[in-house]
C-alpha cells in the first residue's frame, strides 16, 4: 500500500479542521498540521485526532508553511490540504487506487466541488489542481500571497471530486477575505512604488465586472440559483477588496499618480 502524508495548513480552524481530519485519518499514514498562531481550538481538536502538530508563524509567507509540511512527511507520497476540504470516501479509494497502480506520474491534479452554507454547487467547474505529489518532485514558491507549486516531472489526473467547503458563512468568508487582501495590498504597494490612478480604475470596475460574469455566466453559476448567485458575488467582492485596499493604501502613503 502507497503511504501518504496528508499535510494540512491552519490558522483558526476550529470549525473546520475535524471534518478534514476525519476524512483523512482512516487512509493516510500521518497528518501534519502546521498551524499559524491559532488563537481557537484549532491545535487542541487536531493534537486529539492523532495529527502531529507545528506550530510556526507565516507572516504571510504561506510557501513556508506548506513547505515545512513537506519537509516534515515520512511518506513518499505528500497531499497538500486546507482545513476547509474533505476527502470523501469513495475518492480516498480513487486516489489510494491510482498511487497503487502509478508508474508514469510525480504528481496528480484533482477536482473540487465548492460547498455554499453547507450546500454543494453542482453546475460550477472548478479547474482541477495538483494535491498530491512525490515528497522528493514538489516545492512551494512565493508568489505574493498565493504560493504556487511547482512540480519536477509528468503530472495525471484522478477523476474524482473532494468537496471544498470554502463558504461555511459570510462573515468567516469575510473575515478571510479581509486577512488575506490586507496581506496581498501590502506586497502589492512594497513592489509598485508609483499607483496610476487609470489602472486603479481600471481594476476597481473592470477586473470585478469580468470576473463577475465569468463566474455567474460563463461558469453558469446561475444554474445554482441563490447559492451560485452568492457564491459569484463574494468571489467578485475579494477582487474589489483587493484593489480598494491597493488604492487606501496609495492614498495614504501619497504615492496615488493621475
Amino acid at each position: 500500500m502507497t503511504e501518504i502524508t496528508a499535510v494540512i495548513i491552519t490558522k483558526n480552524e476550529e470549525q473546520q479542521i475535524s471534518r478534514c481530519l476525519d476524512s483523512l485519518k482512516s487512509w493516510v499514514k500521518e497528518i501534519i498540521v502546521i498551524d499559524d498562531g491559532s488563537t481557537d481550538q484549532t491545535v487542541s481538536l487536531a493534537q486529539k485526532a492523532g495529527a502531529k502538530v507545528i506550530v510556526q508563524t507565516s507572516k504571510g509567507n504561506f510557501d513556508g508553511q506548506r513547505n515545512k509540511g513537506i519537509d516534515e512527511a515520512s511518506s513518499s507520497w505528500v497531499f497538500q490540504m486546507d482545513a476547509d476540504e474533505v476527502v470523501p470516501a469513495q475518492a480516498a479509494r480513487a486516489i489510494s487506487d491510482a498511487l497503487a497502480q502509478n508508474q508514469d506520474f510525480v504528481a496528480f491534479t484533482l477536482t473540487r466541488r465548492d460547498f455554499i452554507f453547507g450546500i454543494p454547487l453542482t453546475h460550477i467547474i472548478n479547474a482541477p489542481c495538483v494535491k498530491i505529489f512525490r515528497k522528493d518532485k514538489g516545492r512551494y514558491a512565493s508568489h505574493k500571497i498565493h504560493e504556487i507549486l511547482k512540480i519536477d516531472g509528468p503530472i495525471g489526473h484522478i477523476a474524482t471530486i473532494i468537496d471544498h467547503y470554502n463558504i461555511a458563512s459570510i462573515s468567516q468568508t469575510l473575515e478571510k477575505y479581509n486577512y488575506y487582501t490586507d496581506v496581498e495590498s501590502r506586497v502589492y504597494l512594497e513592489e509598485n512604488p508609483d499607483i496610476q490612478l487609470a489602472d486603479l480604475k481600471k481594476n476597481l470596475m473592470g477586473r470585478t465586472a469580468k470576473l463577475f460574469y465569468k463566474n455567474y455566466i460563463k461558469q453558469k453559476a446561475y444554474k445554482d440559483g441563490i447559492y451560485g448567485l452568492i457564491w459569484a458575488i463574494l468571489h467578485g467582492f475579494y477582487i474589489l477588496l483587493h484593489w480598494l485596499k491597493i488604492t487606501e493604501g496609495a492614498i495614504n502613503k501619497k504615492r496615488l499618480k493621475p
